[in-house]
């Protein structure tokens, strides 16, 4: 039996979103990336992943990674240095900037992705990264 008068649902096709609309929409909902993470667009043939960084330990390795937090703090000397968290797709890092590396890199800004140089340390259960060299990739 068929009722002309039964309204049937049309869907209705659209275009997805840019990848990085979709980006900022999840880290907005949910306070994470979901499908991609900003820094995934970028090779990382020569750079370590966030989330084996403790097999580094003591040597010299070379992230990439969103800036999500800055803390800047005056040494005894004045100067100023930072503290910055890093992410990747896996794990978060902080990064120490001493004042010298600190004032080569002016205008660091959360959500810039970076590539930086630097030493592995522990410091309490916490591993983190001492910057020797940045630069900005985007």
């Amino acid at each position: 039996l068929e009722d002309d008068t039964i309204e049937h649902p049309t869907i209705e096709i659209k275009e997805e979103f840019s990848r990085d609309i979709l980006m900022s929409k999840e880290k907005e909902l949910f306070g994470f990336y979901l499908s991609y993470h900003p820094v995934t667009k970028y090779r990382r043939d020569t750079s370590c992943l966030l989330n084996n960084v403790q097999r580094y330990f003591d040597k010299y390795i070379t992230i990439i990674g969103l800036v999500e937090n800055i803390k800047e703090v005056k040494t005894k000397n004045n100067e100023i240095m930072a503290f910055l968290t890093l992410s990747d797709e896996y794990n978060k890092l902080s990064v120490v900037l001493f004042p010298k590396i600190y004032k080569e890199i002016n205008n660091i800004t959360v959500g810039n992705i970076y590539k930086i140089f630097g030493k592995i340390e522990r410091r309490m259960n916490n591993y983190q990264m001492i910057a020797s060299r940045i630069e900005l990739l985007n």
